[in-house]
């Protein structure tokens, strides 16, 4: 019985030439050739490979290697798409939503964005490797179609639900600006403030936000039932040096909001203290 095995494993071995993959050697061809950065010589391989076996395992990783070394944005979207239509069940399928839905968004498609970010969430939902990336693509598109309230849902669940995502920071940032869209500028500020003392790498981007809020007593009044005083305590020509001061103001526990308006050339750093307004 093993002799017999042993020389029917000896035929099959002295055949495989004749039935080996083409698929499998045209993808491995392809990626040396990639590797050596002959990538339109890879992609060919990649495209022989398809052909030669349309259904395999292979070919379907040729289709997302094309896609992924394709350099034309629009190419790219016709090939990843390919790849989710022609493989349902790919590995690489949810890669493929997450970054057509990406692309779209890169060229300014963004109803073909939002479908595909939307598909995206219907079937990987919270547990997806890019979900949290999807739900805050999601908030990009209501912010620019000026659904704030959708963006500000959408930007919070990222900050709630991913902690460990490394869309958070962006987030944030973008509920700061949902929110001053929407002129809720306390809201905004808060979120500013924050992230400006701990993260250096986007101070610029900050400052630009910042701007965009009215240094009037409207942007700090929490409401028209509520008095609001200021106490100025400082005067800046750097928001660096505000800031700093800010912060120490905050640590001594004053009893009131302390905040960094800029007037003029200057930023002021105030103590807010709020009381009812009595009825005479």
């Amino acid at each position: 019985m093993k002799k017999f095995i042993l020389i029917i494993f000896l035929f099959l071995l002295l055949l495989y030439p004749c039935f080996s993959s083409k698929a499998g050697e045209a993808v491995k061809q392809g990626e040396e050739l990639v590797k050596k950065g002959e990538v339109n010589k890879g992609i060919l391989e990649f495209r022989r490979a398809i052909s030669a076996e349309p259904k395999s395992k292979h070919a379907e990783r040729a289709q997302y290697l094309i896609g992924v070394y394709t350099v034309d944005v629009f190419t790219k979207i016709i090939e990843y798409k390919n790849l989710i239509q022609d493989y349902p069940g790919s590995e690489f399928r949810e890669e493929a939503l997450i970054e057509t839905g990406r692309l779209y968004y890169l060229i300014d498609k963004y109803p073909e964005s939002e479908e595909y970010f939307t598909k995206y969430l219907e079937i990987y939902k919270d547990k997806g490797k890019y979900s949290s990336e999807a739900y805050y693509w999601t908030g990009q598109l209501n912010l620019i179609g000026k659904k704030y309230d959708k963006a500000i849902t959408n930007y919070t669940y990222v900050i709630n639900n991913f902690p460990d995502s490394d869309f958070i920071l962006f987030a944030k940032l973008q509920l700061s600006l949902a929110y001053i869209k929407q002129g809720k500028y306390m809201e905004s500020r808060k979120i500013l403030e924050k992230i400006w003392l701990l993260n250096d790498n986007f101070k610029g981007l900050i400052d630009e936000y910042l701007d965009l809020i009215p240094s009037d007593e409207e942007s700090v009044r929490p409401n028209q039932d509520i008095k609001v005083y200021g106490i100025q305590v400082g005067a800046f020509g750097k928001r660096e040096n505000a800031f700093n001061y800010q912060e120490q103001l905050r640590k001594k526990n004053y009893g009131g909001e302390v905040h960094v308006i800029k007037d003029g050339e200057l930023y002021l750093s105030l103590i807010h203290i709020s009381e009812p307004t009595r009825p005479y």
